[in-house]
Protein backbone atom coordinates (compact mmCIF):
# COMPACT_ATOMS: atom_id res chain seq x y z
CA UNK A 1 0.00 0.00 0.00
CA UNK A 2 1.28 3.48 -0.89
CA UNK A 3 2.20 5.53 2.14
CA UNK A 4 0.43 8.88 2.46
CA UNK A 5 2.41 11.67 4.07
CA UNK A 6 0.89 14.71 5.71
CA UNK A 7 1.97 18.32 5.73
CA UNK A 8 0.32 21.16 7.64
CA UNK A 9 -1.15 24.13 5.82
CA UNK A 10 -2.78 27.17 7.45
CA UNK A 11 -5.57 29.07 5.68
CA UNK A 12 -6.54 32.68 6.30
CA UNK A 13 -9.16 34.88 4.69
CA UNK A 14 -7.50 38.23 4.04
CA UNK A 15 -9.05 41.17 5.86
CA UNK A 16 -9.46 43.19 2.66
CA UNK A 17 -13.13 42.40 3.11
CA UNK A 18 -13.07 45.13 5.76
CA UNK A 19 -14.30 48.38 4.24
CA UNK A 20 -11.61 50.56 5.76
CA UNK A 21 -8.91 48.89 3.69
CA UNK A 22 -10.35 48.39 0.24
CA UNK A 23 -7.65 47.61 -2.33
CA UNK A 24 -6.80 50.40 -4.74
CA UNK A 25 -8.31 48.39 -7.58
CA UNK A 26 -11.79 48.66 -6.06
CA UNK A 27 -12.66 51.41 -8.51
CA UNK A 28 -11.43 51.14 -12.06
CA UNK A 29 -11.46 54.87 -12.72
CA UNK A 30 -8.76 56.82 -10.88
CA UNK A 31 -10.22 60.03 -9.45
CA UNK A 32 -7.75 62.84 -10.11
CA UNK A 33 -10.31 65.64 -10.26
CA UNK A 34 -9.90 68.40 -7.64
CA UNK A 35 -13.30 68.13 -5.99
CA UNK A 36 -12.89 71.36 -4.02
CA UNK A 37 -12.75 73.23 -7.34
CA UNK A 38 -15.72 71.54 -8.99
CA UNK A 39 -19.15 72.76 -9.85
CA UNK A 40 -21.88 70.55 -8.41
CA UNK A 41 -24.89 70.31 -10.69
CA UNK A 42 -28.33 68.76 -10.62
CA UNK A 43 -28.67 67.71 -14.24
CA UNK A 44 -31.68 65.45 -14.73
CA UNK A 45 -34.89 64.29 -13.12
CA UNK A 46 -34.48 60.55 -13.50
CA UNK A 47 -37.05 58.32 -15.21
CA UNK A 48 -37.51 54.57 -15.51
CA UNK A 49 -37.89 52.39 -18.61
CA UNK A 50 -41.58 53.32 -18.81
CA UNK A 51 -40.90 57.04 -18.62
CA UNK A 52 -42.07 57.43 -15.01
CA UNK A 53 -40.16 59.49 -12.47
CA UNK A 54 -39.06 57.95 -9.18
CA UNK A 55 -41.59 59.93 -7.16
CA UNK A 56 -42.56 59.83 -3.49
CA UNK A 57 -44.30 62.08 -0.97
CA UNK A 58 -43.11 62.07 2.63
CA UNK A 59 -41.83 64.12 5.53
CA UNK A 60 -39.56 63.63 8.53
CA UNK A 61 -39.96 65.05 12.03
CA UNK A 62 -37.02 66.93 13.51
CA UNK A 63 -36.86 64.56 16.49
CA UNK A 64 -36.43 61.63 14.09
CA UNK A 65 -33.62 63.31 12.13
CA UNK A 66 -30.13 62.98 13.67
CA UNK A 67 -29.20 66.30 12.03
CA UNK A 68 -32.01 67.99 13.95
CA UNK A 69 -34.17 69.53 11.23
CA UNK A 70 -37.54 68.52 9.82
CA UNK A 71 -38.34 67.60 6.23
CA UNK A 72 -41.64 69.03 5.06
CA UNK A 73 -44.15 66.43 3.80
CA UNK A 74 -43.94 67.21 0.08
CA UNK A 75 -43.63 65.35 -3.22
CA UNK A 76 -40.04 64.62 -4.27
CA UNK A 77 -38.51 63.19 -7.46
CA UNK A 78 -35.11 61.57 -7.77
CA UNK A 79 -32.46 63.49 -9.69
CA UNK A 80 -28.74 63.06 -10.19
CA UNK A 81 -25.76 65.05 -8.91
CA UNK A 82 -22.51 65.48 -10.82
CA UNK A 83 -19.27 67.20 -9.83
CA UNK A 84 -17.68 68.75 -12.93
CA UNK A 85 -14.32 70.35 -13.46
CA UNK A 86 -14.60 74.03 -14.26
CA UNK A 87 -13.90 74.93 -17.89
CA UNK A 88 -15.33 71.80 -19.54
CA UNK A 89 -16.60 72.13 -23.09
CA UNK A 90 -20.14 71.13 -24.08
CA UNK A 91 -18.82 68.07 -25.93
CA UNK A 92 -19.50 65.36 -23.34
CA UNK A 93 -17.90 62.70 -25.54
CA UNK A 94 -14.53 64.13 -24.55
CA UNK A 95 -15.21 64.12 -20.81
CA UNK A 96 -13.21 61.54 -18.84
CA UNK A 97 -14.79 60.06 -15.73
CA UNK A 98 -12.64 60.64 -12.67
CA UNK A 99 -10.66 63.40 -14.37
CA UNK A 100 -13.34 65.77 -15.65
CA UNK A 101 -16.41 64.67 -13.69
CA UNK A 102 -17.66 62.24 -11.06
CA UNK A 103 -21.13 61.19 -9.93
CA UNK A 104 -22.19 62.38 -6.48
CA UNK A 105 -24.82 61.52 -3.90
CA UNK A 106 -26.59 63.71 -1.37
CA UNK A 107 -26.03 62.90 2.31
CA UNK A 108 -27.81 66.00 3.71
CA UNK A 109 -31.36 65.10 2.73
CA UNK A 110 -33.61 68.13 2.30
CA UNK A 111 -30.82 70.72 2.46
CA UNK A 112 -29.98 72.54 -0.75
CA UNK A 113 -26.38 73.22 -1.73
CA UNK A 114 -25.37 76.51 -0.15
CA UNK A 115 -22.99 77.18 -3.02
CA UNK A 116 -23.15 75.00 -6.16
CA UNK A 117 -19.44 75.54 -6.84
CA UNK A 118 -18.25 74.66 -3.32
CA UNK A 119 -17.94 70.90 -2.85
CA UNK A 120 -16.87 70.91 0.80
CA UNK A 121 -19.96 72.71 2.08
CA UNK A 122 -20.41 75.78 4.22
CA UNK A 123 -19.32 76.89 7.68
CA UNK A 124 -23.00 77.43 8.45
CA UNK A 125 -24.30 74.57 10.62
CA UNK A 126 -27.28 74.27 8.29
CA UNK A 127 -24.97 73.45 5.38
CA UNK A 128 -21.89 72.10 7.15
CA UNK A 129 -19.95 68.96 6.34
CA UNK A 130 -22.36 66.29 7.57
CA UNK A 131 -19.97 63.49 6.59
CA UNK A 132 -17.74 64.42 9.52
CA UNK A 133 -20.70 63.92 11.84
CA UNK A 134 -21.27 60.33 10.76
CA UNK A 135 -20.05 57.39 12.83
CA UNK A 136 -17.40 54.99 11.52
CA UNK A 137 -20.14 52.37 11.18
CA UNK A 138 -22.13 54.73 8.95
CA UNK A 139 -19.07 55.57 6.88
CA UNK A 140 -18.32 51.87 6.39
CA UNK A 141 -21.91 51.25 5.29
CA UNK A 142 -21.69 54.18 2.87
CA UNK A 143 -18.50 52.76 1.37
CA UNK A 144 -20.22 49.41 0.99
CA UNK A 145 -23.30 50.96 -0.65
CA UNK A 146 -21.18 52.94 -3.11
CA UNK A 147 -19.01 49.91 -3.89
CA UNK A 148 -22.04 47.85 -4.92
CA UNK A 149 -24.31 50.67 -6.09
CA UNK A 150 -24.02 53.18 -8.91
CA UNK A 151 -21.78 53.48 -10.92
CA UNK A 152 -19.78 50.41 -9.89
CA UNK A 153 -22.25 47.76 -10.96
CA UNK A 154 -21.51 45.65 -14.02
CA UNK A 155 -25.16 44.79 -14.75
CA UNK A 156 -26.23 48.17 -16.15
CA UNK A 157 -27.24 47.66 -19.78
CA UNK A 158 -29.15 50.86 -20.54
CA UNK A 159 -29.35 54.46 -19.38
CA UNK A 160 -32.68 53.59 -17.73
CA UNK A 161 -30.94 50.84 -15.76
CA UNK A 162 -28.46 53.49 -14.67
CA UNK A 163 -31.30 55.79 -13.59
CA UNK A 164 -32.91 53.09 -11.45
CA UNK A 165 -29.57 52.04 -9.96
CA UNK A 166 -28.53 55.63 -9.18
CA UNK A 167 -31.89 56.31 -7.52
CA UNK A 168 -31.72 53.12 -5.45
CA UNK A 169 -28.18 53.97 -4.38
CA UNK A 170 -29.28 57.46 -3.34
CA UNK A 171 -32.09 56.05 -1.20
CA UNK A 172 -29.69 53.69 0.58
CA UNK A 173 -27.29 56.60 1.17
CA UNK A 174 -30.11 58.59 2.80
CA UNK A 175 -31.17 55.60 4.89
CA UNK A 176 -27.62 55.35 6.24
CA UNK A 177 -26.96 59.04 6.90
CA UNK A 178 -30.37 59.55 8.53
CA UNK A 179 -29.69 56.62 10.86
CA UNK A 180 -32.49 54.46 9.46
CA UNK A 181 -30.20 51.70 8.17
CA UNK A 182 -27.69 50.08 10.53
CA UNK A 183 -26.75 47.12 8.30
CA UNK A 184 -27.58 45.74 4.85
CA UNK A 185 -30.53 43.91 6.44
CA UNK A 186 -31.67 46.22 9.27
CA UNK A 187 -33.88 49.22 8.45
CA UNK A 188 -36.17 51.49 10.49
CA UNK A 189 -37.44 54.20 8.12
CA UNK A 190 -38.97 56.97 10.26
CA UNK A 191 -40.41 59.09 7.46
CA UNK A 192 -44.18 59.56 7.24
CA UNK A 193 -46.39 59.94 4.14
CA UNK A 194 -47.51 63.26 2.73
CA UNK A 195 -51.21 63.85 2.03
CA UNK A 196 -52.40 61.56 -0.73
CA UNK A 197 -49.55 59.07 -0.22
CA UNK A 198 -49.10 55.97 1.91
CA UNK A 199 -46.05 54.35 3.41
CA UNK A 200 -42.54 55.51 4.21
CA UNK A 201 -40.02 56.99 1.78
CA UNK A 202 -38.60 53.49 1.26
CA UNK A 203 -41.96 51.78 0.79
CA UNK A 204 -43.12 54.34 -1.76
CA UNK A 205 -39.98 54.26 -3.89
CA UNK A 206 -39.81 50.47 -3.82
CA UNK A 207 -43.24 50.24 -5.45
CA UNK A 208 -41.45 51.03 -8.71
CA UNK A 209 -40.35 47.62 -10.03
CA UNK A 210 -37.24 48.95 -11.77
CA UNK A 211 -36.13 50.79 -8.66
CA UNK A 212 -36.88 47.79 -6.42
CA UNK A 213 -34.86 45.48 -8.65
CA UNK A 214 -31.62 47.43 -8.20
CA UNK A 215 -32.40 48.28 -4.58
CA UNK A 216 -32.58 44.55 -3.81
CA UNK A 217 -29.46 43.76 -5.85
CA UNK A 218 -27.36 46.37 -4.06
CA UNK A 219 -28.49 45.32 -0.58
CA UNK A 220 -28.00 41.64 -1.43
CA UNK A 221 -24.42 42.29 -2.55
CA UNK A 222 -23.79 44.40 0.54
CA UNK A 223 -25.04 41.56 2.76
CA UNK A 224 -22.89 39.01 0.92
CA UNK A 225 -19.75 41.13 1.17
CA UNK A 226 -18.62 39.81 4.54
CA UNK A 227 -19.52 36.18 3.88
CA UNK A 228 -16.34 34.12 3.59
CA UNK A 229 -15.65 30.62 2.29
CA UNK A 230 -16.63 28.05 4.89
CA UNK A 231 -13.11 26.64 5.19
CA UNK A 232 -11.37 29.97 5.90
CA UNK A 233 -10.88 32.10 8.99
CA UNK A 234 -10.56 35.84 9.46
CA UNK A 235 -7.56 36.09 11.80
CA UNK A 236 -4.16 34.55 11.23
CA UNK A 237 -3.90 33.62 14.89
CA UNK A 238 -7.05 31.49 14.66
CA UNK A 239 -6.91 30.38 11.03
CA UNK A 240 -7.98 26.77 10.39
CA UNK A 241 -5.12 24.32 9.91
CA UNK A 242 -5.29 21.58 7.27
CA UNK A 243 -3.06 18.65 6.35
CA UNK A 244 -2.00 17.93 2.77
CA UNK A 245 -1.88 14.38 1.42
CA UNK A 246 1.11 13.13 -0.60
CA UNK A 247 -0.20 11.53 -3.77
CA UNK A 248 1.33 10.97 -7.21
CA UNK A 249 4.47 12.86 -6.27
CA UNK A 250 2.73 16.00 -4.94
CA UNK A 251 1.34 17.26 -1.69
CA UNK A 252 -2.27 18.27 -2.27
CA UNK A 253 -5.59 19.07 -0.64
CA UNK A 254 -9.00 20.08 -2.00
CA UNK A 255 -11.35 22.15 0.16
CA UNK A 256 -15.06 22.66 -0.53
CA UNK A 257 -16.77 25.95 0.25
CA UNK A 258 -20.26 25.12 1.52
CA UNK A 259 -21.10 28.86 1.60
CA UNK A 260 -20.73 28.96 -2.21
CA UNK A 261 -18.91 32.30 -2.26
CA UNK A 262 -15.45 31.14 -3.34
CA UNK A 263 -15.86 32.59 -6.84
CA UNK A 264 -16.03 36.05 -5.25
CA UNK A 265 -12.39 35.88 -4.14
CA UNK A 266 -8.91 36.08 -5.58
CA UNK A 267 -6.32 33.79 -4.04
CA UNK A 268 -2.68 34.47 -3.23
CA UNK A 269 -0.19 31.91 -1.95
CA UNK A 270 3.41 31.66 -0.83
CA UNK A 271 5.83 29.00 0.37
CA UNK A 272 5.84 27.12 -2.93
CA UNK A 273 2.13 26.28 -2.80
CA UNK A 274 0.04 26.63 -5.96
CA UNK A 275 -3.72 27.11 -5.96
CA UNK A 276 -6.62 26.69 -8.35
CA UNK A 277 -10.34 27.36 -8.00
CA UNK A 278 -13.03 25.33 -9.73
CA UNK A 279 -16.58 26.17 -8.77
CA UNK A 280 -16.78 25.99 -4.99
CA UNK A 281 -13.61 23.89 -4.64
CA UNK A 282 -10.13 25.18 -3.84
CA UNK A 283 -7.21 22.87 -4.64
CA UNK A 284 -3.78 23.55 -3.11
CA UNK A 285 -0.66 21.64 -4.05
CA UNK A 286 3.11 21.62 -3.70
CA UNK A 287 5.87 19.58 -5.28
CA UNK A 288 8.05 19.74 -2.18
CA UNK A 289 7.54 19.09 1.52
CA UNK A 290 6.25 22.01 3.55
CA UNK A 291 8.21 22.31 6.76
CA UNK A 292 6.48 25.44 8.09
CA UNK A 293 2.93 26.70 8.10
CA UNK A 294 1.97 28.43 4.87
CA UNK A 295 -0.50 31.31 4.77
CA UNK A 296 -3.10 31.33 1.98
CA UNK A 297 -4.94 34.62 1.49
CA UNK A 298 -8.33 35.08 -0.15
CA UNK A 299 -8.97 38.66 -1.29
CA UNK A 300 -12.52 39.83 -1.93
CA UNK A 301 -13.24 40.79 -5.55
CA UNK A 302 -14.80 44.22 -5.92
CA UNK A 303 -16.91 45.71 -8.72
CA UNK A 304 -15.31 47.79 -11.46
CA UNK A 305 -16.59 51.24 -12.34
CA UNK A 306 -19.27 51.13 -15.03
CA UNK A 307 -19.82 54.38 -16.92
CA UNK A 308 -23.25 53.56 -18.35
Amino acid sequence: MKRTKKRILSLLLATVVTLGIFPASTFAADTTIALSECQISWDHILTDADGNTFQSGYGLRAEDNPFGYALLPIVREMHDYTAKRNGLTDDKSKWIYGKDYVYCFCIEHGILLSNPTEYVGSGDDMYGDKYKQLSMEQKDLLALALAYGYPNRTDLETSKDANACYSATQLIVWQITLGFRTSPTELDDKTYPADGFSGTMTEQLCRNKYFKDYYDRILSDMAEHYKRPSFAGTLQSSAPVYEMDFESGRYTITLTDTNNVLSNFYISTNGGVSASISGNKLTLSSSKPITDEVLIKLNRKMPSTNNT
